[in-house]
């Protein structure tokens, strides 16, 4: 009965994909910028202000419509600077993360030097090169920063007499995105007894995802550098630059691979996406205002079979009423709506067919109430050769 009505599209299922697909980048942001609940305040405000307005509460869905545009507009300001990271994300994406060569090295050199300039008067420091993945969800606290990397600005953070100097400082895309970061700590037991919080910090990052991380020891003047499972004692800044250069290009992974990536990672966001999705998709189709709508529409013949062919019909066209949301409904396209019967399984001689809701496909949420005539009789025979 369901399928009767709301029929199976392939562009129902490509419409509602999308919908996920927006409210999982959506959740995605919002999680790595900490405006999750922001943000799905502005998405339920724009429903309830669609389903009041469905009940005629005028006033009251241009309050909470009007609310949402303010709740976005705030959304756009606190939170500009994660806005232009994603979109610069979203630019490498576009250019295959093919930044100009020049610029990486200078960023690693520079971070190279800090590292070596630190390490000879014991300062500690904590630096992070983002990789492939983001690492917002592992990292809090700080201040959010927007400088290019240089050696100068490096040193400077880590000096005892700066309010940052306890924290980690993350670069990504050759830019130093935040300073005092906190990152979680490790919780192995097979760790050298001397190593502190900084190291356990470092260590706690690089074994949950796949930056880069230096940490300049204070009590031994050290240079360590990790990534993953892996990780050596540097003893000059040639080496240190090598390693990053190293482990800056990116890895190649199959296809294979790469899709399993996708559909195994963030699942709990990608659950939440699809459940909001329904929601939303709910709302949308049925708490909208109902229009019915005559349209004349052709009938259409498929899959007759072999030797034979339709040589008279009663009708050449069906007048049918469809009931469904108004947008809808007044956005169909009477071009592409037909009556097509499948003959597939009719034999030669004279054949009756039911126009009903099988043989009419509609839009989801869009419903056959009644045709004019209610059926059709045909007259299949063979083709003479």
């Amino acid at each position: 009965m369901i399928e009767h009505i709301f029929p199976a599209r392939w562009q129902n299922a490509v419409d509602f994909a999308v919908l996920a697909t927006a409210l999982y980048l959506l959740l995605k942001w919002s999680a790595q910028a900490r405006a999750m609940r922001l943000s799905l305040s502005i998405v339920g405000l724009f429903a309830a202000a669609n389903l009041t307005r469905r009940l005629d509460l005028v006033i009251t869905a241009w309050v909470i419509e009007a609310s949402a545009w303010i709740m976005t507009g705030l959304l756009l300001i606190a939170f500009q600077h994660e806005l232009r990271r994603m979109v610069m994300r979203i630019e490498d994406r576009f250019r295959g993360r093919a930044r100009p060569d020049a610029e990486k090295e200078a960023s690693a050199r520079a971070i190279a030097e800090a590292a070596m300039t630190l390490a000879r008067t014991r300062t500690g420091a904590l630096i992070v090169v983002v990789g492939n993945n983001s690492i917002e969800e592992l990292c809090g606290g700080g201040v959010e920063l927007d400088a290019r990397v240089s050696a100068e600005l490096l040193v400077a953070l880590f000096q005892k007499d700066s309010p940052l100097h306890d924290g980690a400082v993350i670069a990504e895309q050759e830019h130093i995105r935040r300073a005092g970061a906190l990152l979680p700590l490790s919780q192995r037991t097979d760790l050298p007894p001397y190593y502190g919080t900084r190291h356990r910090a470092a260590i706690g990052l690089a074994d949950r995802s796949d930056a880069r991380v230096i940490v300049v020891s204070e009590e031994r003047g050290e240079v360590t550098c990790l990534r993953q499972q892996e990780g050596f004692h540097a003893n000059s800044e040639a080496a240190v630059f090598e390693w990053l250069a190293r482990n800056t290009t990116p890895e190649r992974t199959s296809l294979a691979r790469q899709a399993l990536q996708v559909f195994s990672t963030n699942l709990r966001l990608k659950f939440s996406a699809i459940g909001l999705a329904a929601v939303v998709w709910s709302l949308f189709f049925f708490t909208a205002g109902v229009t019915v709508r005559q349209l004349r529409v052709p009938i259409e013949f498929n899959n007759v079979g072999p030797g034979l062919d339709v040589t008279s019909q009663s009708a050449n066209s069906v007048e049918v009423q469809v009931k469904g949301p108004s947008w809808l409904v007044e956005s169909l396209d009477p071009t592409q709506v037909a009556v097509r019967f499948d003959l597939q399984a009719a034999r030669e001689g004279r054949v009756t067919l039911l126009v009903n809701p099988a043989a009419v496909p509609l839009p989801f949420g869009v419903s056959l109430e009644k045709s004019t005539p209610a059926r059709v009789e045909v007259r299949i025979a063979k083709i003479l050769p």
